[in-house]
């Protein structure tokens, strides 16, 4: 059984991190399409010791890819760059769930 990844928090906030979803046409294929407002995924840190996942922002772009709208700290490495479209999967932690990002889609 591999051990949970612990969240490193920047506003201390919890719990579900549900897409907002609104009607999507057929068209809707790229990263200009994206229209809302952006959430709250999770980007796995590399190279912290243990398992570590960071909050950031991203952009719904279709169904169940993302594209990263948050800045990268200096001091950390994401998996996954800013800019990037990631395809996301709901995950349960302790403190609640949440959609982690799980491989770079390329468009």
């Amino acid at each position: 059984m591999r051990p949970e990844r612990r969240l490193k928090r920047r506003d201390g906030g919890g719990g579900s991190a549900a897409p907002k979803r609104q009607e999507s046409n057929a068209r809707q294929t790229g990263v200009d399409d994206v229209q809302e407002e952006p959430m709250t995924i999770y980007v796995a840190l590399l190279d912290e010791g243990t398992d570590c996942w960071r909050p950031v922002m991203a952009k719904h772009v279709s169904d169940d890819l993302f594209q990263i709208a948050d800045t990268q700290p200096e001091d950390e490495e994401w998996e996954f760059k800013p800019g990037q479209v990631v395809r996301c999967k709901e995950r349960i932690f302790q403190s609640g769930s949440g959609l982690v990002a799980v491989e770079s889609i390329d468009r």
